[in-house]
């Protein structure tokens, strides 16, 4: 597991997979959620708190995946989410899936 210092300075575990899937640490210490974008992709996988009830949004599910051309676009409304879960398994099986439709 990494960490990324955010949200007040809280730091948020993230599985070291996704540096391994080629994913990059894009998080801000003012961000709400942990942030990690992919240029080859072109996919930002946001990551939240582990327990529900420290989530910026209680109750939101702990990771996302969100398509983006141009990360620094993602404030823009220029991206969309694509998958939503609390399985770190289920994330990784639909990059893996979106990867093979893109390929």
């Amino acid at each position: 597991m990494k960490t990324t210092p955010f949200k007040n300075f809280y730091e948020v575990e993230y599985p070291s997979a996704l540096t391994n899937m080629g994913f990059e640490d894009r998080s801000w210490h003012n961000d709400a959620i942990g942030l990690l974008f992919s240029p080859e992709r072109k996919l930002v996988v946001w990551v939240d708190c582990e327990d529900p009830r420290e989530r910026e949004w209680p109750g939101e599910y702990r990771y996302g995946i969100i398509d983006c051309e141009n990360f620094d676009l993602m404030s823009e409304g220029e991206c969309e989410t694509l998958f939503r879960t609390n399985d770190f398994g289920a994330l990784v099986m639909e990059l893996l899936v979106i990867a093979a439709m893109r390929a």
